[in-house]
Formats: C-alpha cells, structure tokens, sequence
C-alpha cells in the first residue's frame, strides 16, 4: 500500500488487533460524527429492536437514529444495551440513558415492531415528551411487515390445513440423517433436497413450499419404496405427517393456494423492507394488496364501494351476501388445474372439492381480517 515508505512497508497488524485499533480508536470518532449530525437535524427517527445475545446471555437492545443529512436519509447505528428482564419501563430507562446525548424533543417517531411491550413503551416516551417539551410522537402504529407476516399466518391456521407440519416434516425427515438422504436420492432421482421452514417469517416460506412442492412426487416415491421394504421404516412422527399429506388427494391444490395467495402478499414485504422513507406510500399499497385478495372471495359490486382505506376498514366480513359463491371463489391457476385433474381422474369428490374451497375462503378471509383489524389500530392508516 504504501512502497515509498520504509517504515510502513515493515509495519505488521494482526486481524484481532486491527479490530480493536477500528473499534477502540477510531469508533468514538464516528460516534461523535454522528451525534454532531444528529444534533443538526430538525427531527430524528429513533429504531430499536430487543433479541437474546447468545453470548453473553442477556437481551440486547440495539438502537438506530435515522434523519435527513445532506438531502438523503440516513440510517446509522447508535448504540446498545444489555439487561435481564426487557419490561416497557426497562426499555424507556436504557433508551433515555441512550438519549442524553441526543435531544429528547426531537423525537419524531418511535420505530417499532407489533409487540404489547413496545406499544406500552411508545406511551410512556410520549407521554415523557409531553410533560418536559409539550410535544408528541408521531404515531404510525406497530411495524407492517410483521403484521403481514401474522396476518398470513392466521390466514393459514384459519384454513385448517397444517402445511406447516408438512413442510417442517420434509426437512427434517432428511435432514442429519445420511442414510435417509442417501436413499431419497437412490430410490427417487431426486438431485436437492427440502428447504427449512421458517415457523416466525412465513412469507419467507414460499420458496420453501414452491421447492417442497417440486420434490413432493420424489417424496411419494420415498413412501412407496418404504412401504416395499426397499427403504428401512422411519420411526418419528415426521414420516407420518408426509404418509397422511399423500393420501389427500386436493393436498397439491392446497399447496398451490398457499403459494397463490403467498405470491399477492410477498411483494409488498419486499419494497417495504427497506431503508428508504417508504412510510407515505404505505397505506395506497396495503390498500391495494387488501383489494387484490378481496376480489378473489367477495362480489364486484361490494369490491367498487370500497375505494378507501376508511371504507375498507368498516367492510363487515361476516356478512355472507358479499361473499361469492364457492365455484366462484379464486383458488389460482395451478390449485383450479390440479382439481380439475383429480376430478377428472376420480380421485376426489365434489364434496372435497367444496370443503378445499370453502378453506380457502377461509384462509384469505382470515388474512383480510387480521389486516383491517390492525389498520384500525393505525389512525395514519384509516385517515388517510
């Protein structure tokens, strides 16, 4: 780096001491760059979020500041703090410390995840705001995605068909077991295996499902060879699930529905998980995904009066005379060819294709639902 330099060119620093030189030496300047810039905008956005440090066993409380620096938004780390028990009143203690070197007045916004404790610490800043500098947070309500993410979530308990149990079932039947591996590839052809299902981020589990899908004939083959006594028989609960998804005959179409009504969600997850001020285009576009599941199981008619948030919020869902018919309900393309097949074939009965509709319903009216519920709680929302 440096040839001209006899003195550089025998200098040495080792990768652990090069970390210390960075953090110890030269992060307090960045720190103090940062409160500076801090200190010179109007408003600040203050981000926090508690998990378990592994570690050293504690919660760890990360916080961000984010504010508009030199015509962008700028996203920076500011701190951390470790403690035992993570109560609203311990949060508010470890965020004001946080604080001290920043203005409390300037505030703007508190950016949080869905839970209770978070909701209860967003008051008592508020409510400390107003009593020392008579000002207020802006209230934009509990983080999106994961209300998305819950709402699909309902969605699929709703539908009562425990894909879940069967995706979680794929992996680890193969998964720290050679052997069983080694047979799946034998016995089916199969070149890859099943995906982890994420059981707290369940739109992330689509690619999951779309690749479960893909192997499920290499599955069924699996059983087959099982039951052939080819393969030795898998004593856990796992090869269970999959032997009981086999014997539904609509459970491929019940797998393409989940991927369908995955695929109306998963983008407003993507262009939302961003540090881009993205916040007033938030409600135009849960508006928009809302309306492109209700037009899947309610009547035209119902579907024109709705065009606001306002008056998507008030739409009474238990009422039967907006729902559609059953043979009307859209399932999606790949679920509508799969029960045409098992029809066709004599596998499966009217009366299941009836139930499968009837849960699929069900599904998007439980997503619908959880999303409105939660919009009400967000007067950003509904106002606008």
């Amino acid at each position: 780096m440096f040839p001209d330099s006899s003195i550089a060119s025998k200098f040495s620093l080792s990768e652990t001491k090069a970390r210390y030189i960075i953090t110890f030496g030269l992060g307090s300047c960045f720190l103090d760059m940062l409160k500076q810039s801090a200190h010179a905008a109007d408003n600040f956005v203050l981000l926090f979020d508690e998990s378990l440090n592994g570690e050293l066993q504690k919660k760890q409380l990360d916080m961000h500041v984010r504010f508009w620096s030199d015509g962008v938004v700028s996203s920076r780390y500011f701190g951390s703090s470790f403690m035992g028990h993570a109560t609203a009143e311990d949060l508010e203690s470890q965020i004001m410390k946080q604080l001290e070197v920043l203005e409390l007045k300037k505030v703007l916004q508190l950016s949080m995840d869905g839970q209770n404790v978070n909701h209860k610490l967003h008051n008592l800043i508020d409510n400390q705001m107003k009593n020392d500098h008579g000002c207020s947070l802006l209230n934009v309500g509990s983080c999106g995605l994961h209300t998305v993410h819950n709402a699909f979530k309902a969605g699929h308990a709703a539908s009562g068909w425990d894909l879940d149990k069967w995706m979680s079932s794929m992996h680890w039947l193969f998964h720290d077991s050679p052997a069983r591996r080694e047979d799946l590839l034998k016995y089916t052809g199969a070149e890859y295996f099943p995906a982890h299902f994420c059981g707290h981020r369940w739109l992330e589990n689509m690619p999951v499902a779309e690749r479960a899908l893909e192997l499920w004939p290499n599955i069924k083959e699996f059983i087959h060879a099982v039951k052939g006594g080819k393969v030795p028989y898998p004593k856990n609960r796992s090869f269970k699930t999959l032997q009981e998804c086999a014997e539904d005959p609509l459970f491929e179409a019940k797998v393409h529905a989940f991927i369908s009504v995955a695929r109306v969600v998963t983008p407003f997850l993507r262009k939302f998980q961003s540090d881009a001020p993205l916040l007033p285009y938030l409600c135009s576009d849960l508006q928009s995904m809302i309306k492109r599941l209700l037009a899947r199981f309610i009547t035209p008619d119902t579907l024109d009066g709705l065009g606001t948030m306002a008056k998507l919020a008030s739409l009474n869902l238990t009422d039967k005379s907006f729902l559609l018919s059953l043979n009307k309900v859209d399932v999606g393309y790949m679920a509508r060819t799969v029960i045409k097949k098992q029809l066709a074939d004599k596998k499966a009965s009217a009366l299941q294709v009836l139930t499968f509709k009837t849960q699929a319903r069900d599904f998007m009216q439980a997503v619908v639902q959880k999303l409105l519920t939660r919009a009400l709680s967000g007067m950003s929302l509904v106002g606008t």
